[in-house]
């Protein structure tokens, strides 16, 4: 008779417990097999503990800007590439990345840092200019094809619209070297100042923008992990009739962790005070983290994210400044008004908390005529159109609130 208590998790490290301890508690090796019940049996008790962990202290914040969002269905996922797997019916299949020292899962931040650098072109430098971006294909020898090419240029067009720069297209050239630019004083540390074509010069790592580990704070439901499937139909398929045959009969279900959506999580970055300056665009460390923000939430993070995983809204809960100015007395639906609002999605479309009267604030509501980057959490100054009952039907960016 096989012994299924399963080792608990309350008093062990997290991550430990998922690579180690998981597999502790009574597991019949004699009979490792993808068609063992008896080790299903385990292996259920073993995946219940993990969707019952709860949810610890994070560390301690590391830096200035500490945006939070939660994630949404189906969740979220990384470490993916981890190995975890012995062959057992029942297992979690795939790897997890946790914390070593806290057990929390986590994103590292030099993945969150390559998360937002993917958003940047990454062209290759001119030959003997490293300063002036290759952004045309010049040297086919030396870049990748046309078609990369493109999609480097589209992703600098992306970085220019987040940073609300205004540009014609037969400029791309000048819009090219500053993004690229950016690119290298962000993630390469290079001083724009002091550097020359052939002569780079750096700037300290403590004067960087610096991007620490991501963790989570808070679980809405009470559920920090839970359990799901991705179901390969068609492997090792051969012909048309065996995928056929396979993609309605044979489907393989394999089971792996995740993070449960509306769990908050903490991304922690450092931006340094200095302006990176690319020939007339300026980029202040307010811009920086109005890009971040717009970056993580236009792409999300994490594996999978083309299918749903990884994607946030921002939690917005604890960043709704008292405004100075309010309307008093009854609305004409025929004028528009002067109200304050509160940004809350700081990426196309943008949407903001609108202060309509004493008392009463309207959630979600979309905003016009935003050219430029907006934090989440600014207060702005509007022009709105709102109804008899006090209901905002429509609402136009007009400045920030000094």
């Amino acid at each position: 008779m096989l012994n299924y208590e399963i080792i608990p998790q309350k008093t062990t490290n997290l991550g430990w417990w998922f690579y180690k301890g998981y597999y502790k508690g009574g597991l019949d090796w004699s009979t490792l097999s993808n068609k063992d019940d008896n080790n299903k049996v385990y292996f259920d008790k073993a995946n219940d503990v993990l969707r019952k962990a709860k949810l610890s202290p994070p560390p301690k914040v590391q830096g200035a800007y500490t945006p939070q969002y939660q994630t949404t269905y189906p969740g979220l996922l990384m470490g993916v590439g981890y190995q975890h797997e012995t062959g057992a019916m029942g297992e979690a299949k795939i790897g997890f990345y946790f914390d070593y020292t806290t057990g929390l899962p986590c994103l590292p931040g030099s993945s969150v840092k390559g998360i937002i650098r993917a958003a940047f072109p990454q062209f290759k430098p001119m030959e003997g200019n490293y300063l002036a971006p290759d952004s045309q294909n010049n040297n086919q020898n030396k870049n990748n094809r046309k078609d990369n090419i493109a999609i480097a240029q589209s992703k600098a067009r992306y970085i220019a619209h987040a940073l609300g720069w205004t540009y014609a297209f037969n400029e791309d050239e000048a819009l090219f070297t500053a993004v690229y630019q950016l690119e290298l004083a962000i993630f390469a540390g290079i001083d724009l100042g002091k550097s020359t074509a052939s002569d780079l010069e750096y700037v300290s790592i403590y004067k960087r923008d610096i991007f620490h580990d991501a963790f989570p704070t808070a679980a809405a439901s009470g559920n920090l992990l839970g359990m799901d499937n991705i179901t390969p139909h068609v492997g090792g398929a051969k012909s048309k009739a065996e995928i056929i045959r396979k993609s309605l009969k044979e489907p393989t279900p394999i089971l792996f962790l995740k993070i449960m959506p509306d769990v908050s999580f903490r991304f922690d970055f450092k931006i340094a005070e200095s302006d990176f300056i690319m020939g007339d665009k300026i980029v202040k460390s307010l811009d920086r983290q109005a890009l971040y923000n717009r970056i993580l939430n236009d792409f999300g993070v994490g594996a999978k994210n083309n299918i749903g995983y990884g994607q946030f809204k921002q939690d917005v809960t604890e960043i709704k400044p008292k405004p100075t100015f309010l309307h008093r007395g009854a609305f004409n639906p025929k004028k528009r008004y002067e109200l304050e609002a509160v940004v809350t999605k700081s990426s196309m479309p943008y949407f903001v908390s609108v202060y309509v009267e004493e008392g009463k604030i309207q959630d979600s509501v979309k905003l016009d005529g935003i050219k430029g980057s907006t934090e989440v959490g600014v207060v702005v100054k509007i022009v709105a159109t709102v109804t008899k009952e006090g209901k905002v039907i429509q609402a136009t960016y007009n400045g920030d609130k000094k």
